[in-house]
């Protein structure tokens, strides 16, 4: 075996082995958040459940300005240096609480002059001091992702939702309101930022040890963050202004409606967040290191992201009414189905096109990206402005889509041209497409059967098509079988 290789498996098995952990924990959080935004979508029903939504959406939007892309810069200078931990810590601190006044003060004044009804405005407020508690959390717990501790930000995050989940649970059967609601949300985050105070000071920070004194200043770490966050915000408006767009121009009735479709497209995005966080500190290095590894480790993760999201795209689309009949009350949100079906058409783009953006700040291409992210958001936002006031929550997933589209041509455009990054994906999306258009031959066949039992023959047929067509290379079966047999060893050794 040689070195090159070598490297290759011990980054590959790391990435496995905190992709697996913080998979898994993402997996249960995300089941217990969508369960949880399903019983208040229910609940609320479709126009205080579109209340909801904006006062989240709203607040997420001053919460990512408040962050100002420091939880990136963290993890991708404690990765190359972790002496500097709790320095880098401790600056992102103090700058997201100087941040978190100014944001929530600027949050006040937008919900105001959208003269929302009290309720909205009130329920803003509230849950709007979460800025300060998330913020501070995802310092936490970008400072476990750089040191590649995944697992006690995942432990931490379902004991949380779990909490908030019964919670609320007991708000909706004691018939309490949004107001309540919010503050169990709030109630959530201040303990979840205690848990991270308590576990990083007291149990993990004393093993590392640490430069005594900074060589940085606040004013260069915030020079450096600006690409960040400009890429956050702007990402975010590209995600989320459809919201607020749809809440200004049609009201909060068909917000309900898209969130509620929304929602069980964001509740599949753990699946490339586990796999980029795993990999970015892994990419960081490689862009130091050697460009051969970085070319080797992206071309894996876009085939792996595709391979995945292709399908679950088209098993929800052929599904969609069943899912939306399973999941809500079809009576406020049968408008939901067709938005579901236009959604999850971005769901490959969304997946293959995560590991993008870590790549470009890997290189340090910040500025690359942020111009990409900026066209895009600018797309979306015309497309949403040309077509909510026509076609209403239709129109906000038609401008979700075309803006998508957009973007991850950029971005691949890009890597291509300019970075010399030559995907390889080609192969995988005509054997993905292949074996997708019989799974989908057979989910029209058997559309009302048992939806557990389709979702199961779809996966098999899947897969077998996959292994029949040779979809996966030599290098890729071998990694595979060491890393099984790797794992087959440990479990052994431990019993």
């Amino acid at each position: 075996m040689d070195f090159g290789f070598y490297l290759i498996m011990r980054a590959i098995h790391k990435i496995a082995k905190n992709t697996a952990i913080y998979t898994l924990a993402e997996a249960i959080n995300k089941i217990i958040s969508i369960y949880l935004y399903i019983l208040l979508a229910n609940y609320l029903m479709d126009f205080s459940f579109g209340q909801f939504s904006t006062i989240m959406t709203l607040t997420v939007f001053f919460q990512v300005l408040a962050n100002f892309g420091l939880d990136k810069f963290v993890i991708r200078e404690n990765s190359k240096n972790v002496a500097m931990t709790s320095e880098y810590l401790k600056h992102s601190l103090k700058i997201k609480l100087i941040l978190g006044f100014i944001t929530y003060f600027l949050l006040g004044g937008c919900i105001v002059l959208m003269h929302k009804p009290e309720v909205v405005i009130i329920g803003t407020f509230i849950y709007g001091l979460s800025i300060f508690f998330v913020n501070a959390s995802n310092s936490y717990m970008s400072a476990f992702n750089a040191h590649e501790r995944l697992e006690v930000n995942s432990l931490i995050l379902i004991f949380i939702k779990l909490l908030i989940f019964i919670a609320v649970l007991i708000l909706v059967h004691l018939h309490m309101g949004l107001i309540q609601i919010l503050s169990a949300f709030l109630i959530g985050e201040i303990i979840r930022v205690c848990l991270f105070i308590f576990i990083f000071h007291k149990k993990f920070i004393k093993g590392i040890k640490q430069v005594i004194s900074s060589p940085v200043s606040d004013f260069v770490i915030l020079k450096q963050t600006i690409p960040f966050v400009v890429v956050s915000i702007a990402w975010l408006v590209y995600m989320k202004i459809d919201i607020i767009m749809l809440s200004s121009m049609k009201g909060d009735q068909p917000v309900g409606w898209y969130n509620a479709a929304a929602i069980l497209l964001i509740g599949l995005m753990f699946i490339p967040r586990c796999y980029t966080l795993s990999v970015f500190p892994v990419f960081s290095r490689y862009a130091r290191d050697s460009k051969k590894l970085l070319l080797f480790s992206w071309n894996k993760s876009v085939k792996f992201l595709f391979l995945v999201s292709f399908p679950l795209a088209v098993g929800i689309y052929f599904l969609s009414d069943r899912i939306i009949t399973l999941l809500y009350d079809i009576t406020a949100y049968s408008n939901s189905i067709n938005v579901l079906k236009i959604l999850i058409l971005t769901l490959p783009m969304f997946f293959t096109n995560s590991i993008n953006m870590f790549l470009f700040y890997a290189l340090e291409k910040q500025k690359q990206a942020t111009i990409i992210v900026l066209i895009s958001t600018a797309c979306n936002i015309i497309l949403n402005f040309i077509l909510i006031p026509k076609y209403s929550f239709m129109g906000a997933a038609y401008a979700t889509l075309f803006a998508e589209i957009l973007n991850i041509s950029m971005f691949f455009g890009y890597a291509y041209l300019c970075l010399s990054m030559r995907s390889k994906i080609f192969d995988s999306i005509l054997k993905s497409g292949i074996a997708c258009a019989l799974m989908a031959v057979l989910l029209i066949k058997v559309h009302d059967y048992n939806l557990f039992v389709i979702s199961m023959m779809s996966v098999v047929i899947y897969l077998l098509i996959l292994i029949l067509l040779k979809a996966f290379d030599d290098d890729e079966i071998k990694i595979f079988k060491d890393i099984i047999r790797k794992s087959l060893l440990k479990i052994r050794g431990t019993t």
